[in-house]
């Protein structure tokens, strides 16, 4: 039989064990406007307040998407403009058409008067 001397010391006691954590509280983020986040502004598992910045977001995108609409705003401007020059002369127009109806009617009523009087003769 082999002895052996005895040691004092700390026992260390361990296990292992797989599992998973669930936070007791929950918060979708979302951001008020799309974009690239840009930077994150805070550290995992720091607390923070309601309102407090977490990210900040590249502008590139929204800038180009404010450059857009003014583009397009200013094409639909543009449209508007030429629809409107248009919509002018299609009155103009008309007025000129209703002008010469007129005229052909006044034309019309003499010749049909003068011929009734005798001072024409009768169109073939």
């Amino acid at each position: 039989m082999k002895l052996q001397k005895i040691d004092t010391g700390t026992i260390v006691e361990s296990s292992q064990f797989v599992g998973s954590l669930e936070a007791q509280q929950k918060v979708i983020l979302q951001p008020q406007i799309q974009g690239r986040i840009e930077s994150i502004l805070v550290s995992s598992g720091q607390q923070v307040q309601q309102g407090t910045p977490i990210a900040s977001l590249s502008l590139d995108q929204a800038q180009a998407n404010v450059a857009s609409s003014i583009a397009a705003a200013s094409s639909a401007q543009a449209a508007l403009g030429t629809a409107q020059a248009e919509q002018q002369q299609a009155i103009g127009q008309r007025t000129k058409a209703a002008a010469n109806v007129q005229l052909q009617r006044t034309q019309f009523n003499r010749t049909q008067q003068l011929v009734r009087q005798g001072a024409i003769a009768r169109p073939k």
